[in-house]
Protein backbone atom coordinates (compact mmCIF):
# COMPACT_ATOMS: atom_id res chain seq x y z
CA UNK A 1 0.00 0.00 0.00
CA UNK A 2 1.01 3.78 -1.12
CA UNK A 3 2.11 5.90 2.01
CA UNK A 4 1.88 9.41 1.88
CA UNK A 5 3.03 11.92 4.27
CA UNK A 6 2.30 15.45 3.20
CA UNK A 7 3.30 19.35 5.30
CA UNK A 8 4.36 22.46 4.55
CA UNK A 9 7.06 23.84 5.60
CA UNK A 10 9.88 26.69 4.84
CA UNK A 11 11.98 24.61 2.54
CA UNK A 12 12.60 21.26 1.81
CA UNK A 13 15.73 19.40 0.19
CA UNK A 14 16.81 15.75 -0.85
CA UNK A 15 20.23 14.99 -1.08
CA UNK A 16 22.19 11.63 -0.22
CA UNK A 17 18.84 9.59 -0.37
CA UNK A 18 17.51 11.46 2.86
CA UNK A 19 14.46 14.10 3.22
CA UNK A 20 15.98 17.14 4.81
CA UNK A 21 13.26 19.62 6.27
CA UNK A 22 13.00 23.18 7.52
CA UNK A 23 10.96 24.69 9.17
CA UNK A 24 7.90 21.91 8.89
CA UNK A 25 4.64 21.16 10.63
CA UNK A 26 3.20 24.90 10.42
CA UNK A 27 -0.39 25.66 9.85
CA UNK A 28 -0.66 29.63 10.23
CA UNK A 29 0.47 32.04 7.80
CA UNK A 30 -0.45 35.72 7.58
CA UNK A 31 -0.92 38.42 7.55
CA UNK A 32 0.27 38.55 4.62
CA UNK A 33 2.15 36.31 1.57
CA UNK A 34 4.59 34.05 2.76
CA UNK A 35 7.14 31.89 0.68
CA UNK A 36 6.68 28.13 1.61
CA UNK A 37 7.23 24.18 0.41
CA UNK A 38 5.07 21.13 0.33
CA UNK A 39 7.19 18.44 1.56
CA UNK A 40 6.32 15.07 0.68
CA UNK A 41 7.44 11.67 1.22
CA UNK A 42 6.02 8.71 -0.26
CA UNK A 43 6.55 5.12 0.56
CA UNK A 44 5.79 2.54 -2.58
CA UNK A 45 5.86 -1.29 -1.49
CA UNK A 46 8.95 -2.81 -3.69
CA UNK A 47 6.38 -4.68 -6.25
CA UNK A 48 4.51 -1.25 -6.76
CA UNK A 49 7.57 0.59 -8.14
CA UNK A 50 7.00 0.10 -11.94
CA UNK A 51 3.57 1.58 -11.50
CA UNK A 52 2.73 5.22 -12.31
CA UNK A 53 0.78 6.58 -9.23
CA UNK A 54 -0.77 9.99 -9.68
CA UNK A 55 -1.23 12.09 -7.39
CA UNK A 56 -3.70 15.67 -7.07
CA UNK A 57 -2.38 18.69 -4.24
CA UNK A 58 -5.54 21.55 -3.22
CA UNK A 59 -3.89 24.02 -1.04
CA UNK A 60 -7.36 24.89 0.71
CA UNK A 61 -8.09 27.57 3.82
CA UNK A 62 -9.82 26.60 6.53
CA UNK A 63 -13.05 26.88 5.22
CA UNK A 64 -12.62 24.61 2.48
CA UNK A 65 -11.87 26.76 -0.37
CA UNK A 66 -8.74 26.87 -2.31
CA UNK A 67 -5.86 29.50 -1.48
CA UNK A 68 -5.39 31.91 -4.53
CA UNK A 69 -2.20 33.36 -5.28
CA UNK A 70 -2.56 36.96 -7.11
CA UNK A 71 1.48 36.77 -8.32
CA UNK A 72 2.39 35.17 -11.32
Amino acid sequence: MLKLTALLADDGDVANGKLYINGGGWSIIGPGPAPYAIVVDMKVPWDEREVVHAIDCDLLDSDGQPVLVTTP
